[in-house]
């Protein structure tokens, strides 16, 4: 495969083919970018080890056939009831309510897949950016995803279990910020979200 920014063979392999015999190959092209949404092309090179009549269509190299692929980008699509966007950061935010009463709650979000394709997440939460690296903040709960990876098919409606613990009294009237990232699996696309995490009696 010819990369389409590098303009280099990422990665090549050898097979025989009899006469008259048919093989169908599978490629794999890697995006230049996440977000393109047009169409782009790949150059595949075959190379033949014996000149035969393929060898005519060839006007370079005789021993070569250059292939140009076509390939569109399908970004998937996954969106939250639950999630508010920050007019000047355009963050995603969800908020969420946890109670003090129970040193350990189980928070169900709601994510949909509106893309063409199922989605297989995995997930984290992680501790939101702190201003002043050198300082130390304590965390008022600790947050994880359970189970970490969930899979929503195409159009449909699955929900992501945030487990929320070591919650004590003195968290209450407070709030806390965390990152949830979801990745899709066998791609470099991630998403996230701020949860926005408010204490209450």
């Amino acid at each position: 495969m010819l990369s389409p920014t590098e303009k280099t063979f990422d990665k090549s392999f050898c097979t025989s083919l009899a006469p008259h015999e048919t093989v169908q190959f599978g490629v794999v092209i890697k995006s230049p970018c996440t977000n393109r949404s047009s169409k782009f092309f790949s150059l595949v090179k075959i190379s033949l080890s014996e000149e035969d009549v393929m060898s005519q269509l060839l006007d370079d190299d005789k021993d070569s056939l250059l292939v140009l692929s076509e390939a569109e980008i399908v970004t998937p699509k996954l969106e939250c009831s639950k999630e508010l966007i920050h007019d000047r950061t355009g963050l995603k935010i969800i908020p969420l309510v946890v109670k003090c009463d129970s040193p350990i709650q189980r928070l169900r979000v709601p994510f949909k897949n509106g893309g063409s394709k199922d989605l297989e997440l995995t997930l984290s939460v992680l501790r939101y950016p702190v201003a002043d690296e050198s300082s130390e903040v304590e965390s008022l709960a600790v947050c994880r995803c359970l189970p970490n990876a969930v899979k929503i098919p195409s159009g449909s409606v699955n929900f992501i279990s945030i487990c929320v613990s070591q919650i004590t009294k003195e968290t209450e009237g407070r709030r806390e910020q965390k990152v949830l990232v979801a990745k899709v699996k066998d791609t470099l696309m991630m998403y996230s979200y701020i949860l926005d995490c408010s204490f209450i009696p």
